[in-house]
Parts: C-alpha cells; sequence; structure tokens
C-alpha cells in the first residue's frame, strides 16, 4: 500500500515502464475475461527494482516485470498474475479510499495486538493490508479460474493457475507468518495437508522478558527507611500487578498457527464480499507473528524484514504476494474525513476465537486472543500511520469525525416582527360617549334581550396579533487557549473536540465564527473576521503556540470598543481553556481588569468551558457574569457544548445581555 517502505532488489537495472511484451497480451486479455471487465492496458517494467514481479496503482495501472517473474520461476502463469493483479482494481482494495480503510484496520489490529507501541506501523500496517487483500483475491481468482474450467481442474493434476503458481512460491524457507498463510490456503483451496504449508510449523522465535525480572524475585541496593515502607509495599504491588497483567497478555498474545490458519480461512469465507469489517478480523489473526519476529530482531539487534520475505534474491519465496499498491500520493482532508466517517473502524478489535461474551470458541484449537484490554489505538497512531506531511489534514480530519455525531444546528430566537394583523379580543362595556358603530350587537343581545345604553351594550376589543416564532443563525466568538498547559491538537484534546462541535454546529445553523487562538503576551493568531469557511476556522482552531497564558484582553477590548448593546445586533462569546483563565480578569495585567466584566455588558452570553483544574475562574467568572462549563475528561466536551447550545435558544435568560451575576 502507498506507506509501505520499497526496497530495491540489489543489481536492479531497469529502465522505465512500457508496453506489454507481444506474448504477454493474450495472458491479459484472458485475465480481463476471466473478471468480465475491460481495464487501461497494463504495462511491463523489467527489472524495476520492486519486492516483487507484479504491482497495481491508482488510476487502475496493472504493471509487471517479466525479468523477476522469470528468475522466480512463475513465467508460465501469467493469465494467473493478471488476474490477481486486476483483482485489486474489482474485489479488494477496489477503490483508494477503500484501501485506506483496510490499512488503518490493520493498524488499528497492531495496536490491539501489542503490549507496547508497534514499531513500524506504517510499513506493517501496508503490508498485512496488501496480504489481506491477496488473500480474498486469490481465493476468488481461483474460483472462477476453476469455474471457467480453463484450467481443466477436474483432469489436471496440477489444479488451477492459482494452485500452480503457488505450489511453486511455497519453495524455499517459510516462517511462520507464511507457514499460516500457506496452510489457509490449503484449507480453501481443498488441497492435501503440507501441499504449500510443507512440514510442521516453525518454532515461535525467543523473545526476551522486556521486564527483565520475575514476579517475586525483585531485589533493591537500598533500604527503605521505616517511614516509608507502607508507601513502598503499595508501589511494589502496583508494580506486581502491572507485570502480571503484561505476562497475562503475552500469554493471550501467544501464536497457534495450526488454529490461527484454520480462524484465517473462515474470515476469507465469511468476509470475502467486505474487505474492510473482514480486514480488523484477519489484522487480529496475522498481527502477532509480525509482532513477535519484530521483537525477536529487535533483541537481536537485527531491523524488521518485510513479511513478503523480498531480501531472499531469486528464492521463489522472495515474492509471495504482489507488490501492493505504489505511487500512490498522500490522501487529502476530504479522503480521510470520508476514511474516519466509517462506522466499521469503530468497532471493537476482537480475536476471531473469542465469542461477544469473551469466551473461546470450543471448536478453535487452543485459540489466541487479544480483547478489549488491549491498547487502544487513537489520534497518535492515526498520525503515525500518515506521512507526516500531510499532520494538518489528518487533525482536521479527526476533529471533524469526532465532531460529527454531536452536531446539532445552534440558532437563537428571532426579534419578533410585528405583522400588523389583529385579532378579536374580550368585549367590554360601550359607553354613550363611544362611536355607534363600535357597538357589537351580537355580544350585546347575547348579555341581555332588553337594550340598555351603556348597562347591556357591549363593543368588541383587537388585538395584536403575536408574530410568528422564527428562529435565526447566531455569531460565535471563539477563544481558544493554546498555551503549554493545555493539549496540543496531536494529543487529541477535548478542548479542540468542543470547540469543533461548536464550530461545526453555528455553521450547521447558518452562522458564523470567529476563531482567535493565544498563549502567552504577543501570542495571538486566528481571524480578523467572523467567517462561514470551515477550512478557514478549523485551521484557527487547531494553531498552537505552546508557550504561556496570558488572555489578550488589548485585542478582546479593541474587538468590542466600538459594540453597544443594541436589539438587532447580539453576540455570543465562548472562550476554551484551563485554571490559568484568570488572565481574562486582569491578573497580572494591570489597568486591564475591567475589560472582561464591559465586554459582557456588550454581548449576549459569554461562557467558559474550563478543561481539566478550574483554579479561581469560576469566583472571578461568577463575579462577572460569565457563565462557566467544566470538562473533566474527553468524554465531557459533547455534553458542555449542548448546554451551550440550550443557553443560546432560551429568549429572557438573566445571563444573556449584560447582567453581571454576583
Amino acid at each position: 500500500m502507498s506507506g509501505s517502505v520499497r526496497r530495491a532488489r540489489p543489481g536492479a537495472k531497469g529502465g522505465g515502464p512500457g508496453p506489454l511484451p507481444p506474448e504477454l497480451a493474450p495472458a491479459w486479455s484472458g485475465a480481463q475475461r476471466l473478471w468480465g471487465v475491460n481495464l487501461h492496458p497494463a504495462q511491463a517494467h523489467p527489472a524495476a527494482g520492486r519486492p516483487s514481479f507484479a504491482w497495481f496503482g491508482f488510476p487502475p495501472q496493472v504493471t509487471v516485470d517479466p525479468v523477476f517473474a522469470r528468475a522466480v520461476g512463475v513465467d508460465a502463469e501469467w493469465e494467473t498474475i493478471f488476474a490477481h493483479e486486476i483483482g485489486h482494481h474489482v474485489l479488494a482494495p477496489s477503490t483508494r479510499i477503500a484501501g485506506l480503510k483496510i490499512t488503518q484496520q490493520m493498524a488499528r489490529a497492531l495496536v490491539a495486538s501489542s503490549y507496547d507501541a508497534p514499531v513500524r506501523l506504517r510499513e506493517r500496517s501496508a503490508d498485512l493490508a496488501n496480504h489481506w487483500e491477496d488473500l480474498l483475491i486469490n481465493v476468488r481468482v481461483h474460483e472462477l479460474q476453476r469455474v471457467a474450467g480453463a484450467e481443466r481442474a477436474a483432469a489436471d493434476d496440477d489444479g488451477t493457475g492459482m494452485v500452480r503458481m503457488y505450489s511453486r512460491l511455497a519453495d524455499g524457507p517459510v516462517d511462520r507468518f507464511w507457514w499460516v498463510i500457506f496452510r489457509a490456503y490449503e484449507l480453501l483451496w481443498d488441497l492435501p495437508d503440507r501441499a504449500l504449508a510443507r512440514g510442521n510449523p516453525p518454532a515461535a522465535p525467543v523473545v526476551p522478558e522486556p521486564l527483565g525480572t520475575a514476579l517475586g524475585q525483585r531485589r533493591r541496593s537500598t533500604v527503605v527507611a521505616e517511614r516509608f515502607r507502607e508507601q513502598q509495599a503499595k508501589l511494589d504491588a502496583a508494580s506486581d500487578a502491572a507485570e502480571r497483567a503484561r505476562a497475562d497478555l503475552l500469554a493471550l498474545t501467544r501464536t497457534h498457527p495450526e488454529a490461527d490458519a484454520r480462524l484465517l480461512a473462515s474470515t476469507v469465507r465469511t468476509f470475502g464480499d467486505d474487505p474492510i469489517r473482514g480486514a480488523l478480523r484477519a489484522g487480529m489473526l496475522l498481527a502477532p507473528y509480525l509482532l513477535e519476529q519484530d521483537a525477536a530482531d529487535d533483541a537481536s539487534g537485527r531491523r524488521g524484514r518485510s513479511s513478503r520475505g523480498d531480501e531472499r534474491g531469486t528464492d521463489p519465496g522472495a515474492a509471495r504476494g504482489c507488490g501492493g499498491e505504489v505511487d500512490a500520493a498522500p490522501p487529502t482532508e476530504a479522503e480521510l474525513g470520508e476514511v474516519l466517517r466509517d462506522d466499521r473502524l469503530r468497532e471493537e478489535p476482537r480475536h476471531p476465537a473469542l465469542d461477544e461474551s469473551g469466551r473461546a470458541i470450543s471448536n478453535a484449537e487452543d485459540p489466541a486472543s487479544t480483547g478489549s484490554e488491549s491498547q487502544g489505538y487513537g489520534l497518535a497512531e492515526t498520525l503515525e500511520l500518515y506521512d507526516p506531511a500531510i499532520a494538518d489534514a489528518v487533525l482536521r480530519a479527526w476533529y471533524l469525525d469526532g465532531a460529527r455525531r454531536w452536531v446539532r444546528p445552534i440558532r437563537e430566537p428571532a426579534h419578533p416582527i410585528s405583522t400588523g394583523e389583529q385579532i378579536p379580543g374580550p368585549t367590554e362595556l360601550w359607553d354613550v360617549d363611544d362611536e355607534l358603530t363600535a357597538v357589537d350587537w351580537r355580544a350585546t343581545l347575547a348579555a341581555s334581550p332588553r337594550i340598555v345604553p351603556g348597562v347591556t351594550t357591549r363593543r368588541r376589543t383587537w388585538l395584536e396579533d403575536d408574530p410568528p416564532t422564527r428562529q435565526e443563525s447566531i455569531d460565535l466568538d471563539l477563544w481558544v487557549d493554546s498555551s503549554g498547559s493545555m493539549p496540543s491538537p496531536a494529543a487529541d484534546s477535548p478542548a479542540l473536540l468542543a470547540g469543533a462541535i461548536l464550530i461545526e454546529s453555528v455553521l450547521a445553523g447558518g452562522g458564523r465564527v470567529q476563531v482567535t487562538s493565544f498563549s502567552g503576551p504577543g501570542q495571538v493568531a486566528g481571524l480578523a473576521r467572523p467567517t462561514r469557511n470551515r477550512s478557514e476556522a478549523i485551521g484557527a482552531l487547531l494553531h498552537y503556540f505552546g508557550g504561556g497564558t496570558t488572555f489578550p484582553l488589548d485585542v478582546l477590548a479593541e474587538r468590542y470598543r466600538t459594540v453597544r448593546p443594541a436589539r438587532d445586533r447580539r453576540r455570543h462569546l465562548v472562550v476554551l481553556s484551563d485554571g490559568g483563565l484568570e488572565s481574562l480578569f486582569g491578573q497580572g495585567q494591570p489597568g486591564l481588569e475591567h475589560v472582561a466584566g464591559e465586554v459582557r455588558q456588550r454581548i449576549d452570553t459569554a461562557t467558559l468551558i474550563v478543561i481539566g483544574w478550574l483554579g479561581r475562574v469560576p469566583e472571578l467568572a461568577a463575579a462577572n457574569g460569565y457563565t462557566v462549563e467544566h470538562v473533566q475528561r474527553h468524554e465531557d466536551a459533547p455534553a458542555a457544548c449542548r448546554r451551550l447550545a440550550e443557553l443560546i435558544a432560551r429568549p429572557g435568560e438573566p445571563s444573556r445581555r449584560g447582567r453581571a451575576r454576583a
């Protein structure tokens, strides 16, 4: 896939890609007929220096290396090779977006299967994604070849072209990862045992215990003072618990090749038409094999090798999978947003050997298990998965996706506008001094059959018709604390999640936002005026200084210097910060203590969303008429935004227009 590290084979002297040699054209045509498609012509790139003899790209393009294919010994199966590469465009991943989703599923599986942060996450995720796609495609091509009868499988001991090719590729050294895949192919293709997975599974690599000491055998060179022994005992107990948890996790993540191969074959059969959902389950089966090999390589001082075995020269095992997608452009913000919106990427990583209750399925042979207690996948891992050059796009997509499910249009009651219409009101006494035409004779006779002027006579009153209830969009002035005490955007900040929810909700209601980021003195950035441009607003929200905390009261005062309370112009102010927001009320800024209170008199609502510790902020806020929303955890941010929206939507709220509360 696009994040893979591609290593050229030693001695490769390839030129550029060109048309297929004439002798390969019939195989290309036959592969297209097999799938029933008509694609852009394939191209040949002899001695390209790729880790495989075939690869694909988007827009749809298939490329092969005839020199490498001949060296490996699969040049007699060109139709099968082409059919496999066409399968990447027809079945898995089929589109760039689907490919990104499958790779992200594999990254989630790697993180869930690893106690520590997995190394080479981008490369390993791309490897696993390509292997999973190859499994789905090869099984489908084998079936198409068998049904088409072009290979005369019933009368030919060699089987289909796919089986013949993999029989050749199975020659040579095989590690545990490839033994599981070959064994899964035997089960999927109904081949005799050991036709591909020859011999017993290789032994698991020996990985030293990273914690270095067994439980109960910790030795210390210092004597703990009597008064600290109780605290030290608690620390020891916590450390022992952590070591036991790690030991339990290591036991759960043991690999079991035969059982895993059977589960992998079952996963391929079940999710052949849903590569994205199946990718997570396949990843949970295959990731531990890559992780144990990486751990063994790191312990021995060797760098981990690609699971494709691309350092074996021209052995058949040198290119057991295709080269995957190459030369892919980095995903755009829109593409990342589409990836993150897929609910399948929120499923809990669970080993297929576990049922929904977490108990081992009875027919699994000594199943491995990594479940919900494994390390979580979040923003940090997503940033690692993609090129650092697109970190800004990843952050934008992440926060917008996090806000998406909580967005509700924010509007406020519009000022009533008289329609000029009147409706009949109650009757009252008609006196002799009133106009005669004002008498309501129907109401008069209803009051008494005997008409006595000034006594039984009635007249009708008229009332102003109430204007219809209307809602109008709002202008939001959003100030974001980006000092060092606040989580950075890369740390999945609850403050920025709240900011993204507010921006999206205001824009959804037809309103405008003005975003200002601040930190220490002179560190102010943002928008010069309110905008409806989502990209501008989110960009300003994610600006991060990382300095001290000093609210720019001079900027706030200048912004509202000419603003006066008026019925036809309403404003709403929100500040995202922590307990260091005391500077909003003049602390450390002599001569500006009055600014926050004066600005409050000129706006409709003023809300402080405080993350973590509060300090003296609630006390100072109450004295100046500001409301406070406290966000202690990431999960609290949506509720705080909802309460703010409800405050804005309530007419006549005492805290709206400039009434400071003591």
